[in-house]
């Protein structure tokens, strides 16, 4: 993946990525590094993560088949090196077991990297499916998310819509 999104680089405008759903396997416990981050619950086999460093033309970005909780490295080294001031949507898709899990999401690198200056015309929106259990609140959701998200939610750039 980290080949094709290289390769691809400036050309880039609107990407759609959709994430592994279950990286159960890939959940071992061999430490890494991404620049500027350490995570320790990803398999040697995985250790390469998608990074959009050359993807700095992005207008929209859709983040797809993220489970929570479970390992959300793949989110964050993408947001990590995300260098698109262009970007106008970025729209993350998340599928939440329990609403105590969201807190299990790297919602802080998020709000770091939407939060910085280049980004402040891009819009989130988070959608998030709460299906599989029916005690999932909805307005707890949209509360906790938005408790976790203070920079986007301040400039106004915050859509969450729950569903399931």
């Amino acid at each position: 993946l980290n080949g094709l999104l290289k390769a691809c680089g400036t050309a880039t405008q609107n990407l759609y990525i959709e994430l592994p759903t279950t990286m159960e396997g890939a959940c071992s416990g061999t430490p890494f590094t991404v620049p500027g981050r350490r995570y320790s619950h990803i398999h040697a086999e995985t250790q390469v993560l998608p990074s959009l460093f050359y993807n700095t033309n992005l207008r929209s970005l859709e983040i797809d088949g993220l489970v929570v909780p479970g390992c959300v490295p793949w989110t964050s080294a993408l947001l990590a090196h995300l260098r698109a001031p262009a970007l106008e949507k970025l729209s993350v898709t998340l599928l939440v077991l329990d609403s105590a899990s969201i807190s299990s999401f790297d919602w802080t690198t998020l709000d770091s990297v939407l939060s910085q200056p280049s980004f402040k015309g891009t819009t989130l929106h988070l959608n998030i499916n709460l299906a599989l259990h029916t005690n999932n609140d909805p307005r707890t959701v949209r509360e906790a998310v938005t408790g976790h998200l203070p920079g986007i939610a301040q400039r106004g750039k915050l859509s969450i819509h729950c569903f399931g």
